[in-house]
């Protein structure tokens, strides 16, 4: 599969005392991957995918909430490419 590309806003949720980020896939890019991708889909039915933003790339998977995948962004990533919420970024993802 090639890279697909999108760009959205960084959310920001709260679980506990933590604080967590995330970008949701625009819904037409969520429905296609939610059917093209059936058969690759694991727990959660999840996918398992290769994520680049900027200069960082790095193995991890979209999860469904309310029927759209999303992408969880851990700090090391939003470090290194400054990532703030709120903030518009790029996101690259090729389904592994």
């Amino acid at each position: 599969m090639t890279q697909k590309f999108f760009s959205n806003k960084v959310m920001a949720g709260q679980h506990g005392k933590g604080v967590y980020h995330y970008i949701n896939l625009p819904k037409k890019l969520s429905d296609e991957f939610f059917m093209v991708y059936q058969d690759r889909r694991r727990g959660f039915r999840s996918l398992k995918i290769k994520a680049t933003i900027g200069d960082s790339s790095w193995q991890t998977s979209l999860f469904l909430l309310d029927e759209n995948y999303f992408l969880l962004l851990n700090g090391k990533v939003r470090q290194a490419e400054k990532i703030t919420s709120g903030q518009t970024i790029k996101v690259g993802v090729e389904v592994l």
